[in-house]
């Protein structure tokens, strides 16, 4: 293996050596070994052509000899040292424009790399905005067709919320028809042997009514300790508005039909209405009490 000649050492890839062009020795390409300092070393590495001569070579050439060198009264030739100034510059000069030039080719190499690894990445961008693109385009037609059956099941859902209220007041309707032949009387006091029959036939004496289309008669329960309301059915709606019409018309009262007339103390009034269904018992309830302080009668 190859030895330093100044220090000894071993020639390495890692630690390279420098031979000089006339005794071909060998030493370490660094400050201590070859005495060059470090741009001198980079331009020999930059330059192909540029030869390098060891010191030992430089003292004991035999060029050295031709060379005169003046005295101490003697005056330098100025022109011999600016041309050999001027020979140094210019061969350092072309050494710099070479390494400029290597320089110049790397960066470019290295920016054509960058480039490409540019693209390659905005290339890829793209490729993914283009998919995000139609990604939003299915989206957008997606959300289209979603309004469109949202405005579909919108206008069912009205369509089927009318039919549905139109059947509910059909059904509303068909229960009050069905109440429409009969009406109940109130305040007629609870007696065990009472005949609701002789008590409804006295009642359409005094209304000059007839008693002869009554289908039936029936007394519901009461709430709390109120007596339950006397319900007459007729054959047709008629006697119904007649009926209704004469109680309009006259003041009854409950001792005037009770057949023991301790069952009805004082002069308690008596009334006669229609039989309302469920809801248009709560329909008249609810406006009572929203009216009550404007109205003293609502029916």
């Amino acid at each position: 293996m190859t030895k330093c000649d100044k220090c000894g050492k071993n020639i390495t890839k890692s630690n390279p050596g420098l031979e000089c062009n006339q005794c071909e020795k060998i030493v370490h390409l660094n400050g201590n070994c070859s005495g060059l300092t470090n741009k001198q070393r980079n331009a020999l590495k930059a330059a192909e052509n540029l030869g390098w001569t060891c010191q030992d070579c430089l003292e004991h050439s035999p060029r050295r000899s031709s060379i005169y060198v003046p005295g101490d009264g003697e005056e330098e030739d100025e022109e011999d040292n600016v041309q050999e100034t001027e020979n140094y510059s210019k061969n350092v000069q072309i050494d710099i424009k070479r390494l400029l030039k290597d320089i110049s080719k790397e960066m470019e190499k290295a920016l054509q790399r960058e480039l490409r690894d540019i693209i390659k990445s905005l290339q890829h961008q793209s490729d993914k905005l283009d998919e995000l693109t139609v990604s939003i385009d299915a989206l957008k037609l997606t959300m289209k067709e979603l309004q469109k059956k949202n405005i579909e099941l919108a206008n069912k859902n009205n369509y089927l919320e009318t039919r549905v209220g139109a059947l509910e007041q059909r059904i509303k309707d068909t229960e009050q028809s069905q109440l429409n032949k009969q009406i109940e009387i109130l305040n007629i006091p609870n007696n065990n042997t009472e005949m609701l029959s002789n008590i409804v036939k006295k009642i359409a004496d005094k209304l000059s009514v007839s008693v002869d289309d009554i289908e039936s008669i029936k007394r519901v329960p009461g709430k709390k300790e109120k007596p339950g309301n006397i319900e007459i059915t007729f054959k047709n709606e008629t006697e119904t508005t007649k009926w209704i019409t004469a109680a309009k018309n006259s003041k009854l009262y409950a001792h005037d039909f009770m057949d023991n007339q301790a069952e009805a103390t004082g002069k308690q009034i008596i009334y006669m209405r229609e039989v309302l269904s469920y809801y248009n018992k709560k329909l008249l309830w609810e406006a009572k009490q929203k009216l009550k302080p404007t109205y003293k009668y609502v029916w």
